[in-house]
């Protein structure tokens, strides 16, 4: 199944979710601060991301624009993570959004859906000859 990298200020939210996840057969990796979370991205092979979109080191939106702005991580989708209505950060940035609290049908049904999403990952030469990492 898929990596997924759960990014949460709050460690009951990550344990809640990284259960959710491996009962579904996916491997988790976890970071409560986000420029863990960043150099996890860029160097743990990920599927996807879920990210709660307030966190005290670093505002989430400004970390889905770092994401998608590098060419270690552009490519990977993300899941904004939050316990308000984030449509504005989907619209712009995610591939989907998730409302704390929401069902876990519904939370397993969007991040099936993005995982299914087709995506390009650049390896080797042409990835460095694209974006010069």
């Amino acid at each position: 199944m898929a990596k997924i990298l759960c990014i949460d200020d709050e460690p009951a939210i990550l344990t809640k979710l990284d259960r959710l996840l491996t009962s579904s057969g996916h491997s988790v990796l976890t970071a409560t601060k986000a420029k863990t979370g960043l150099r996890m991205a860029a160097w743990r092979n990920i599927d996807l991301i879920i990210l709660d979109i307030s966190m005290p080191d670093m505002n989430g939106v400004d970390m889905l624009r770092q994401l998608k702005g590098s060419g270690r991580t552009h490519y990977i989708p993300v899941i904004i993570l939050s316990g308000y209505d984030m449509e504005q950060a989907y619209g712009e940035y995610a591939e989907n959004y998730i409302v704390k609290g929401a069902p876990l049908n519904e939370i397993t049904a969007k991040i099936d859906g993005v995982l299914s999403l087709p995506r390009v990952k650049p390896r080797g030469t042409l990835r460095r000859w694209l974006f010069g990492d």
